[in-house]
């Protein structure tokens, strides 16, 4: 059954289901992986999720391929997100409660300069 996937209604599965597979089971019953994608899809969302352990950076891969139209429209976005550690997420803490105390007594001063 169709679900909500990033605000698209379609399914989600593994890539590796229905590349590597010659057989899938889908909706209780058995279908060929081949069929996966039919006359009605029109939307093909693949996402990559890559870690580095070294580094401590997680890249996200999402490549989308429109098939609705008479020719398909592909759309890659490569996105990373590092994890902080030791001094440098010390340092982010530090910074962000500043830029929070900052914002906490502007709010104070343009509800003061309101009231008055």
């Amino acid at each position: 059954e169709p679900r909500n996937v990033q605000g698209d209604v379609g399914f989600a599965d593994l890539l590796y289901s229905i590349t590597d597979n010659e057989m899938v089971f889908r909706d209780g019953r058995l279908r060929q992986t081949r069929d996966f994608i039919d006359p009605h899809t029109q939307k093909i969302t693949i996402l990559l999720v890559f870690f580095t352990p070294q580094y401590g950076i997680t890249s996200v891969m999402q490549v989308s391929a429109d098939v609705s139209g008479p020719s398909p429209v592909v759309e890659t976005e490569l996105s990373h997100y590092t994890i902080l550690e030791g001094s440098e997420l010390r340092t982010y803490i530090v910074v962000l409660g500043c830029a929070v105390l900052v914002a906490i007594l502007m709010l104070i001063d343009v509800v003061n300069q309101w009231l008055q």
